[in-house]
């Protein structure tokens, strides 16, 4: 019928799809002040913000644990290096470490994390001299086998001279070496000195005393 309800033709019935399209237009309310329309893309926004917020709190978290391995980290490297020695002028066949070399009964006996001979093997000369980094498993054992080294001076072993010092970074080896090119100088000065391990001069000049860790700084004294 014109302007009716559209029914079924087989039951006389209002078709489904109608009463669906009603019941819609009855439960829409109009927007108001107190009810604004709210598009759907706004209403996702407060969660998409917590979300963001919780990623840079965890971010911020893995940054601090980062900060606390990379902390970690340095100082087990600066324990590894008080451990470890430089042992230069030993044969490439020889093995072991004799304790008569330094006349130190260790009890416990030495014990070795690692040890690395350093440089190639040339095959013409496989007897040749090559330095060993040692680390020690023991600080104490390590600064009792330095201590004997500098009273003693360079060792004797099957006719060749033997030296064992302290491993030092590269920076550090290079501030030791400048250190000691200043003490022709400072002899002919006439000044008392001293250079301790690892790269540390100490200078008395006219009755006063400083310890020097710069080389650079000791030109001015």
């Amino acid at each position: 019928m014109p302007g009716g309800r559209t029914t079924s033709k087989q039951s006389g019935k209002p078709s489904r799809q109608l009463l669906f399209s009603e019941a819609l237009r009855h439960q829409r309310v109009p927007p108001t002040e107190e009810h604004p329309l709210i598009p759907p893309s706004s209403m996702a926004e407060p969660t998409q913000g917590a979300t963001m917020d919780l990623i840079l709190q965890e971010i911020s978290a893995v940054g601090r644990k980062l900060e606390g391995m990379d902390s970690t980290m340095a100082s087990l490297t600066v324990e590894t290096k008080s451990m470890r020695l430089d042992i230069a002028g030993f044969q490439s066949q020889v093995t072991g470490l004799n304790q008569q070399l330094t006349g130190i009964t260790f009890d416990p006996p030495l014990a070795f994390q690692r040890v690395h001979r350093l440089g190639p093997k040339r095959r013409d000369d496989a007897n040749r001299p090559r330095p060993i980094t040692a680390c020690l498993l023991r600080h104490v054992q390590t600064c009792q086998l330095l201590q004997a080294a500098r009273a003693h001076g360079p060792y004797r072993l099957d006719d060749l001279e033997a030296r064992l010092t302290a491993d030092f970074s590269k920076e550090t080896s290079k501030r030791s070496r400048a250190f000691l090119a200043l003490r022709p100088r400072l002899r002919q000065l006439d000044v008392k000195y001293g250079l301790f391990e690892p790269a540390r001069m100490w200078i008395t000049k006219n009755g006063v005393s400083r310890d020097f860790y710069d080389p650079k700084t000791c030109e001015g004294f």
